[in-house]
């Protein structure tokens, strides 16, 4: 079996662990985490996973992104106990925690899959540009998250091109996402609670009002938007499902930024689809080249900004999932389970890996 770490502060995330849960059903699994990621924030607690399928270390940290007191205060610990044959990397390629690793694999001889969302091209300074082109040049593995990204690395770092794969970065669950019968006690649901620019708060919240509709959202973190309609606060991931059943659609729309296009939304539109919900999303972000098979049938993708088209989409989703036939629940949970749940990412993510062992 092979032996496989995963390193992320997003490790702490519950939507993680379902997925490196998931990975854990095939190949050995052991999950990296910095400990300051689980304080202050929602319920981001290291064993929430029952019968988990691989080990957890957590290692302290000092702040947001900071590796530093980790590398020298145990990863390495880690790695001689552990041995891991593939080191998977969901840190950004210039990351320094990425410069760290490659010295560890010329000492423990692992092989390296570094991951990226990143799709927006901005200058980098030394020495963060020779950190991501060595990173970049001595991986084994660059899962690009979707294809622009992919072309953006290539172009930056042309040693790469030959070891690039589109892959998102985990998967959705979709024995917990599911359609539950229950009452839709709402007509639009966002996910947020963020006071960012760059999540949209303020256009689904002024259209949803403007449209006279009953909105919910439901809290993912803890910067806190005073949302017009009920705001349910901060809420347990593994409660998420049932406030998704209880609207009739999901609506998100993530703003790019100078520095990057914000992928905020993805997960929570997929998640929507899954529990069988139609969702309008922006068309800037990562996941439109995968759910742009979609748009028009349960996805109804509005280009960024266009407050009209924002209005006029919801009241499509809307009309969708009112349907008698729900084409669009089964639609877009038929394409969840066969394209984005968390056993098919995961089974593409082992066969890239395997393809390069052997």
């Amino acid at each position: 079996m092979v032996n496989v770490l995963v390193l992320a502060h997003s490790n702490v995330h519950p939507r993680q662990q379902l997925f490196i849960n998931e990975l854990g059903k095939y190949v050995k699994t052991t999950a990296v985490m910095p400990v300051y990621w689980t304080r202050g924030l929602t319920l981001r607690k290291p064993h929430l996973i029952d019968k988990r399928n691989f080990n957890v270390y957590m290692v302290d940290t000092s702040e947001p992104g900071n590796w530093w007191p980790a590398i020298w205060g145990g990863l390495e610990k880690i790695f001689a106990t552990e041995m891991p044959e593939w080191v998977i990397s969901w840190e950004e390629p210039f990351a320094m925690v990425n410069w760290q690793l490659l010295n560890l694999k010329e000492k423990y001889g692992f092989k390296l899959l570094v991951f990226s969302w990143e799709n927006s091209e901005y200058p980098i300074e030394d020495p963060w540009d020779k950190v991501y082109k060595k990173v970049l040049a001595s991986c084994d593995l660059l899962q690009a998250g979707n294809m622009e990204c992919a072309a953006l690395w290539k172009k930056r770092v042309p040693e790469v091109a030959g070891k690039t794969f589109l892959l998102p970065q985990a998967g959705v669950d979709t024995e917990l996402f599911k359609p539950l019968n229950m009452e839709k006690e709402y007509d639009v649901i966002f996910l947020g609670n963020h006071l960012w620019p760059q999540k949209g708060c303020a256009f689904v919240d002024v259209a949803t009002r403007e449209l006279n509709l009953k909105l919910i959202d439901v809290g993912e973190g803890p910067y806190e938007f005073r949302f017009s309609t009920k705001s349910v606060g901060y809420a347990d991931y593994f409660d998420l499902p049932k406030y998704y059943n209880s609207a009739k659609i999901g609506c998100a729309h993530s703003m790019d930024t100078p520095r990057w296009k914000e992928q905020f939304a993805n997960y929570f539109s997929v998640e929507c689809l899954a529990c069988g919900l139609p969702v309008v999303n922006s068309d800037t972000e990562a996941f439109k080249e995968y759910l742009s098979s979609l748009n028009g049938k349960c996805v109804f993708l509005t280009e960024m900004g266009d407050y009209a088209l924002i209005k006029k989409n919801i009241k499509k989703a809307l009309t969708k999932a009112l349907s008698p036939k729900q084409e669009a629940v089964d639609v877009g949970r038929t394409y969840v389970e066969k394209e984005l749940s968390n056993k098919v990412i995961a089974k593409r993510l082992i066969d890239c890996m395997k393809m390069k062992t052997q």
